[in-house]
């Protein structure tokens, strides 16, 4: 049990032992284990080291603990086996390295080695000025970077990583989630393995990729790599400038194009695509339904129903009525010119009840003729 300092026998009169004054001797260099308590104020020029005999202290720094080295001007080490090397440094925990001048590490294995840097947690780094690392194998290594949560890394200037595997490489970028790389400059990107690789660009959801500066990407395995592109959904693709990808396995390849739906494509330059399998192939077209196709290039020309014929690029409107892509066929045409093109789909009269104005043309016999159902009946006029 460690003593106690006493004056027994120290009064006015007596003579001064070597004890009284080899008991405090002892007490202060550590010799016998004595215990002491102040009070007032305790004032100490230089460094201080406290508890197991390995701590260093230098510089005006102070050491506690077991194992600590604390030797940059004004720095302070706690904990076990740390050591805070930088000028007004302070590391704490366990096995821990302050190496920037003004950083902070705590935590176990933790390095805060850039200027004015704090890392905190388990194995994490904050090499950047300013940086900050928390969480688990997190690395700030861009000036001003943060990154947080388990093996991220923020390596560009001014960015942020969160969350588990993530990367933001770019300057001012950031990245969260899992897996996703923010890559381009001021872009970000996050889910589950998105990329932004374009300057400024979004990526968002499961391995969705926007490589076109200015470009968003959304939804499941999208792309949009075309400048100020937009795909979202699930498996799009826009890859023409200033085109727009929505739905599921759209595709824009063209500038300034639209596809929305199932399966739908824009090729051509100011095309729409919307529906199901339907195609844009001519410039400033529109295809809208079932299998449409738009064919024809500069006219405006405008297609809708279904499974219209192919290849027409002389009509302006065009009204697909095909039962299946192997039995194509038009119900209704508008040519350039202003005519109007209705097919012969009639081998015989018409048998049904119609609606006032509704018109038929049919082959009869080897004869053209042209019904129009009227006040209750069809009536037919023929043309040699």
């Amino acid at each position: 049990m460690a003593l106690t300092l006493n004056k027994t026998g120290i009064t006015t009169g007596n003579t001064v032992e070597a004890y009284h004054v080899t008991q405090s001797i002892d007490a202060f260099t550590g010799t016998v284990a004595y215990d002491i308590s102040l009070s007032g104020s305790f004032s100490v020029t230089g460094s201080v080291a406290n508890g197991t005999a390995d701590n260093v202290a230098n510089n005006f720094s102070h050491a506690q603990g077991q194992t600590n080295v604390a030797s940059g001007y004004t720095s302070h080490a706690e904990g076990s086996n740390n050591s805070a090397i930088g000028v007004a440094s302070h590391v704490e925990g366990a096995q821990n390295y302050a190496l920037g001048n003004a950083s902070h590490a705590e935590g176990q294995f933790v390095t805060s080695s850039g200027g004015y840097s704090h890392a905190e947690g388990y194995g994490s780094i904050s090499s950047g000025s300013h940086s900050h690392a928390e969480g688990s194998y997190t690395i700030a290594k861009g000036d001003y970077s943060h990154a947080e949560g388990a093996t991220t890394l923020a390596s560009g200037l001014a960015s942020h990583a969160e969350g588990y595997l993530t990367t933001a490489s770019g300057n001012y970028s950031h990245a969260e989630g899992h897996l996703s790389r923010a890559t381009g400059l001021y872009s970000h990107a996050e889910g589950s393995g998105s990329l932004a690789s374009g300057n400024a660009s979004l990526a968002l959801g499961t391995k969705s990729t926007a490589s076109g500066n200015f470009s968003l990407a959304g939804g499941f395995q999208s792309v949009a790599s075309g400048l100020y592109s937009l795909s979202f959904g699930l498996t799009n693709t826009a890859t023409g400038q200033s085109s727009v990808a929505f739905g599921y396995n759209a595709h824009t390849s063209a500038n300034n194009s639209f596809a929305f739906g199932k399966d739908v494509s824009s090729s051509a330059d100011y095309s729409i695509a919307a529906g199901d399998n339907s195609k844009t192939l001519g410039t400033i077209s529109f295809a809208f339904g079932n299998n449409v196709h738009s064919s024809g290039s500069n006219i405006g020309q405008f297609v809708v129903g279904r499974n219209n014929t192919q290849g027409d690029t002389t009509s302006l409107f065009i009204v697909g009525s095909g039962e299946t892509t192997g039995a194509r066929r038009d119900a209704f045409r508008v040519r350039i010119s202003g005519s109007i093109v209705l097919p012969t789909t009639q081998s015989a009269a018409p048998t049904w009840t119609g609606t006032d104005g509704e018109i038929v043309p049919a082959t009869v016999g080897g004869v053209y003729r042209l019904y129009m159902w009227m006040g209750g009946a069809w009536r037919s006029s023929s043309f040699a």
